[in-house]
């Protein structure tokens, strides 16, 4: 089967699949994007994610007008080094053209520099911090599972004293019956492997269908996520190690214990096995260990999930219910005029306030990254300082995602691009720029020395990061004195969001056809899959503890129950010698 062909089977090739049909004839067709018509050259591989999230390549064709603009970057530059040139060398060749850069254009490049990093580094998400827990925990699992098999092995190897004492009196040597144990421990470990592997890729398969679509596209790596070959591999080897690890005590027992030299003195003690203090030290230290494992992991496990839960529960800094949000990207050359971008937004929220059960309407878009600021009559800002992402913002924007105002006021339609620039801070901003005094009436200017003072007109709460805790700094501008082609449109109602879902397509049509909306759902699901990985997270480590608390549980059991029978078996005979020595009397 080829493999576009395999990849359709399971559902991959998702715009290929989705708009063109997987259609083998897909080569040539033409599709329209923003008022411009492109043909299909190729298809790419379901696998290939870069940027994340992309669905659709087109070539890089700036028009001159924005070929010469330097204010705005949003190009996202990947290279590749040549064979023998270090990174150390390319950040140092990089740097020196940023410094040129620098001197021939002060107004755009002043505070701007360059820096070489790997590929792998920038691609670095939060999501390798829960690997790495969960990796623990399932350490865990696997030493108090050998913590179980190595002291059931060494039980075992005490009830089998005069087994092993027959086979040395017919002849048998240490090393012979040392290794009749490794092989039993790794004919047990290899099936114990086998049969993890099976659950493992159960629980891998279940654990895929609990993934949201989003956070496929944006976790590098994890549509790939299964048992290959290495897995396999690995997994074997480390049944091999592990059933090597368990036998390791048992091998002791019976090189301390066993006196060969005298197989008849061991043949005699064998049905005797619990009676000695060595070995009952031996029998408490096993139950003790296994008291000890079962309480670490459920004790680890639960205050994880406690975390989790505050995790999840932390203040937001706006309310996500009953609202929904899309997004819309302007293309074509119309829409290089700043009031054209203006307008279009305008009419579109306008038309979706007229519809019923719509409380409030907003739109906002963010600057490519975080940006300095610099305030007038102060010194630069030091290094390490809060840059707060700049978001040009509808005036209702605070209304439709509830986020308070502390001071001041708020955008309005007024702030138009003749009137004087304004800007709405975070609390967390004011508070570090201007503790203990109010910035309404500040000037300000975001990004670098070059760009336009702004004057603080108010001061608005803090919006949260759900993971962190810690609040996001923000600087909030008019949308008419600085249009953004791409925003996001939020839409609170006073009922169920979803049944407003093709509002803004609507809205937008009736102003430009040829503009998409995608991406529309509520943002009580976005917020809902962007914390799946910790609900996953937080299942997995309730597993393990689980698993952990039933292997202990068993564990103790099993040693205490041999244990017992040992013991019976003693008095028993114990109780047959008395009964001998008094008939004989």
């Amino acid at each position: 089967m080829p493999a576009w062909q395999e990849r359709r089977r399971r559902g991959e090739l998702r715009l290929w699949q989705t708009r063109l049909n997987a259609s083998e004839h897909a080569i040539g067709e033409s599709l329209s994007l923003g008022g411009r018509k492109y043909s299909v050259i190729g298809v790419m591989p379901d696998e290939f994610n870069l940027p994340l999230a992309a669905e659709l390549w087109a070539p890089l064709a700036l028009t001159p007008a924005e070929a010469s603009e330097r204010g705005t970057q949003p190009l996202l530059v990947i290279g590749k080094l040549r064979r023998g040139v270090s990174s150390k060398q390319a950040d140092a060749e990089i740097g020196a053209i940023a410094r040129d850069l620098q001197q021939r254009y002060p107004r755009t490049n002043e505070e701007r520099g360059a820096l070489v990093t790997s590929f792998r580094e920038s691609m670095k998400t939060n999501s390798d911090a829960f690997i790495l827990v969960l990796a623990g925990a399932a350490l865990f699992v696997l030493l108090l599972a050998c913590t179980n098999v190595g002291s059931l092995q060494v039980a075992r190897t005490m009830a089998r004293q005069r087994e092993f004492g027959l086979r040395g009196a017919l002849g048998a040597s240490v090393s012979r019956i040392l290794r009749q144990l490794l092989t039993e421990s790794l004919v047990l470990g290899l099936v114990a492997g086998g049969l993890g592997l099976a659950l493992a890729n159960w629980d891998l398969q279940f654990t895929r269908t609990t993934i949201p679509v989003m956070v496929y596209r944006f976790v590098p790596g994890l549509r790939a996520m299964r048992i290959n070959g290495d897995a396999v591999i690995l997994g074997i080897v480390l049944a091999i190690v592990v059933s090597v690890l368990c036998s390791i005590p048992a091998v002791l027992q019976v090189i301390r214990q066993q006196n060969w030299a005298d197989s008849n003195e061991v043949l005699k003690e064998g049905g005797r096995s619990g009676s000695s203090p060595s070995r009952s030290r031996i029998r408490s230290v096993l139950v003790i260990a296994e008291v000890a494992l079962a309480f670490v992991l459920p004790t680890g496990a639960g205050l994880m999930v406690s975390t989790f839960r505050q995790m999840l529960s932390v203040n937001l800094g706006y309310d996500p219910n009953n609202v929904l949000m899309g997004e819309i990207s302007l293309y074509g050359s119309e829409y290089s005029k700043p009031d054209r971008v203006a307008s279009l937004y305008t009419s579109t929220l306008a038309g979706i306030a007229e519809l019923p059960d719509v409380d409030a309407v907003a739109a906002f878009g963010s600057s490519s990254g975080p940006s300095a600021l610099y305030i007038e009559g102060r010194p630069q800002p030091r290094p390490g300082e809060p840059e707060p992402e700049i978001r040009a913002a509808t005036p209702g924007y605070w209304r439709a995602l509830r986020i308070p105002l502390r001071e001041g006021r708020w955008i309005s339609e007024q702030d138009s691009p003749d009137a004087p620039r304004v800007v709405v801070v975070s609390e967390f901003v004011a508070r570090h720029y201007w503790p203990g005094a109010s910035p309404i009436g500040q000037r300000i200017r975001l990004g670098n020395s070059g760009s336009n003072w702004l004057t603080v007109a108010g001061v608005v709460g803090d919006r949260n990061d759900w993971f962190l805790g810690r609040p996001l700094p923000a600087a909030y501008v008019s949308y008419r004195q600085f249009p953004r082609p791409a925003m996001q449109v939020f839409v609170r109602t006073s009922h169920d969001p979803e049944n407003l879902a093709a509002a803004p397509r609507l809205a937008v049509n009736e102003v430009d056809r040829e503009q998409p909306v995608y991406n529309v759902h509520t943002l009580q699901q976005q917020m809902y899959e962007e914390t799946s990985g910790v609900r996953n997270a937080a299942r997995m480590m309730i597993t393990y503890a689980v698993i952990a608390l039933l292997l202990a549980i068993t564990g103790i059991y099993s040693v205490t129950s041999f244990f017992a029978v040992q013991r019976t078996r003693e008095i028993g005979s114990s109780g047959g010698t008395i009964e001998r020595c008094c008939e004989s009397g």
